[in-house]
């Protein structure tokens, strides 16, 4: 995904859930951390990180 698309879904999804509940405030989103494109993207809308997950597995 480049970062124009990023941008384009990105919009698309706040217009709905802004047109479906007006009286949200606040919106959290969550994207895989290498994915830079929707990253740059969610800096240009200012949104910022406010927790992080980390996955492991165990091998057997």
């Amino acid at each position: 995904m480049d970062t124009a698309s990023a941008s384009h879904l990105k919009l698309a999804t706040h217009a709905a859930v802004t047109a479906e509940h007006p009286e949200r405030t606040t919106m959290h989103t969550w994207m895989d951390p290498e994915n830079l494109p929707m990253a740059a993207t969610n800096r240009a809308f200012g949104y910022r990180p406010v927790e992080r997950l980390h996955e492991v597995q165990v091998r057997d």
